[in-house]
């Protein structure tokens, strides 16, 4: 016989007046610093938000370890139905299969699905620029993300010329908090087929997170 689910309990929570976002990514550092930053900002300015954010640890990154955090997460706690549960990860190094099988589990589990092709670093990107106008050459360029020095990859590399600063461990986000309707306005540019499960070319569907964090 299980265990009987706990009261989801932390410091600024309400059950009578917050909804409940619980995010799970891929990412150790970076969508974790994002999460973290945009949490902060949406509870100092609302009322009805909280964020829960499930991060990875010791390389646990994999599409099915992501899922099996929010699954036990949703086991552990007593969640009410407006309750949101999401899932954060990238396409670039998964098989097609894996991505699947996530997104059909998702499905059947009404879990929010956000992946970003080909990592998370384009959600950053189309916060400074609008990816649908640049060139055939220089979305290919994008999505293929090659490596172009020791530190850093090319999405990493435009970041950088965009921002002005970017790393993978940056925790300062305040220059992205206001555009996020920017951002969310260019993935749907780059969302052709809003009804496909993920993005097969270069895109994101982070920005349905989003707007459901800032509605």
């Amino acid at each position: 016989m299980g265990r009987e689910p706990r009261l989801y309990k932390r410091k600024g929570f309400n059950r009578k007046t917050h909804t409940l976002f619980i995010i799970a990514s891929e990412g150790e550092k970076t969508e974790k610093n994002y999460f973290s930053f945009v949490k902060d900002s949406i509870d100092t300015g609302t009322k009805n938000i909280f964020i829960e954010f499930l991060e990875t640890v010791n390389g646990n990154s994999s599409p099915q370890s992501v899922l099996r955090r929010l699954n036990e997460f949703k086991d552990d706690y007593s969640l009410i139905e407006d309750d949101q549960l999401w899932i954060v990860i990238d396409r670039d190094k998964w098989h097609l299969q894996d991505i699947s099988t996530i997104a059909r589990v998702c499905r059947q589990g009404r879990y929010g699905f956000a992946l970003s092709n080909p990592c998370f670093e384009i959600w950053l990107l189309l916060h400074f620029l609008d990816v649908s106008s640049e060139t055939i050459e220089e979305k290919k360029a994008l999505k293929e993300n090659k490596t172009v020095n020791k530190h850093r990859k090319y999405l990493g590399q435009k970041l950088l010329e965009h921002t002005g600063k970017y790393s993978k461990n940056q925790k300062d986000y305040s220059s992205y908090i206001n555009k996020i309707r920017v951002a969310i306005n260019n993935a749907k540019k780059l969302c052709t087929n809003p009804k496909e499960r993920w993005p097969n070319e270069i895109g994101t569907h982070v920005y349905k997170l989003m707007e459901a964090l800032i509605s």
